[in-house]
């Protein structure tokens, strides 16, 4: 029993360091339309989050866009104990953003942005099989960047921007087999930096290179409130509060976009991201008689290609599509129905409208397909609770953005 409250402990506070399954890759709807192939293209003011070295070589003007994707998962898993099938509960999240550019002199221009690239959650039925190994983890994050971008020629930019990040996260599950609960809330914050350069070779080819910092959460005042604890086990697991330092990894990207003819363009990228710097996760208890801990989580670095497409059909219309892969970093004897992560294989459409001399709009439209994991009890090898069975999951979503210019 008390190696199992523990276990709450490490398992749930994890929840704001595991994006390999939170990340978000929404933050722009002309780079959805194209699956996220947009470092090396400066369309409008969300280059202060894709490459900040972009925003200088934006056309004369100040820029605004905001927006938000709806995005709908469905999870289901089956038992490799009863061979049931449980689907997690239906839920839908809406990502959003908004970014400006305003130039302050003829080559620096500056810039803002306010994203969630993490934000999604897992909820299932509270009597499903699983229950005392998740029931509820929701993880909300907001970054503010603040950006400045300098045109150093007229084909070549750099641009860098503070990062400060705040993250707020509940999961809630059943201790083991009995009648009792846990739920674990808590806030952090952190900062970091998101630099990148911008570069034009003749009219046809660009280039962009980005490299977005990790952020260090630290976790002062995380709270845990236990209910229907046995009163053997109350002095060593009262209510009360917990430190940890989690880290989300840094992701560098590289990008290519080449203009075929005066209609067609096409956009290459490639991003590599540093989650193998998450290899443990340390705590630190507010009550002397619970004991700190530390347990491995052995993530490895993830790569994704990405490639897109986009027509102008006319001046006020354009259409784009794009792919994606993205490979996961949890390793097969993490995958849990906390993060029932796998890689992924994504389609994305979009298109853009003028709806006059200065406002613009934007949709897009994503599906993706994560790859079936299978997930094991050897709690030996990994001092992880867990459910045996398969996941499947597939993600939709829709997304609507507004462009003013002026």
């Amino acid at each position: 029993m008390k190696k199992t409250l523990l276990s709450i402990y490490l398992l749930s506070a994890a929840m704001l360091a595991q994006a390999g399954g939170f990340q978000v890759n929404t933050q722009g709807q002309k780079a959805l339309g194209m699956g996220g192939a947009f470092s090396a293209y400066n369309k409008d003011a969300s280059a202060a989050y894709y490459n900040p070295g972009a925003l200088s070589m934006l056309d004369s003007g100040r820029y605004i866009s905001v927006g938000s994707t709806f995005l709908m998962p469905k999870t289901t898993f089956l038992s490799a104990n009863t061979a049931t099938v449980s689907e997690m509960e239906s839920q839908v999240f809406f990502p959003s953003y908004l970014y400006a550019a305003i130039p302050v002199s003829k080559r620096i221009t500056a810039g803002l942005s306010v994203n969630s690239p993490y934000g999604l959650g897992t909820k299932w039925e509270d009597n499903w099989e699983g229950r005392s190994v998740s029931q509820e983890v929701n993880l909300k994050t907001f970054y503010v960047q603040p950006t400045l971008s300098y045109r150093i020629t007229d084909n070549f930019s750099a641009g860098a921007g503070l990062v400060y990040a705040y993250g707020d996260v509940l999961v809630r599950r059943q201790i083991g087999e009995i009648n009792s609960n846990a739920k674990l809330t808590g806030t952090a914050s952190g900062f970091g930096f998101n630099a990148g350069v911008f570069g034009k070779i003749q009219d046809e080819l660009s280039f962009g290179i980005t490299y977005r910092s990790n952020v260090n959460f630290n976790l002062d005042k995380g709270k845990a409130t236990f209910t229907n604890v046995p009163a053997s086990l109350s002095s060593q697991f009262p209510n009360q509060n917990f430190k940890s330092t989690l880290e989300l990894p840094s992701t560098l990207s590289v990008g290519f976009t080449n203009r075929i003819n005066q209609k067609i363009l096409v956009a290459f990228e490639f991003n590599l991201t540093g989650w193998s710097s998450y290899d443990s996760l340390n705590f630190n208890f507010e009550n002397a008689a619970t004991p700190d801990s530390r347990a491995g989580r052995k993530y490895e670095d993830a790569m994704a290609f990405r490639v897109g497409t986009e027509y102008g059909h006319s001046d006020n219309l354009a259409f784009r599509a794009g792919l994606f892969y993205d490979e996961t970093p949890v390793r097969d004897e993490y995958i849990s129905p906390e993060l029932p992560d796998g890689s992924r294989i994504g389609l994305t459409a979009g298109l853009s409208y003028k709806l006059s001399e200065r406002f613009e709009l934007d949709a897009a439209y994503l599906f993706e397909k994560v790859a079936e994991r299978n997930a094991v009890t050897d709690i030996t090898k990994t001092n992880v609770a867990n459910v045996a069975g398969k996941y499947r999951t597939l993600v939709n979503g829709v997304g609507l953005g507004l462009n003013y210019k002026f």
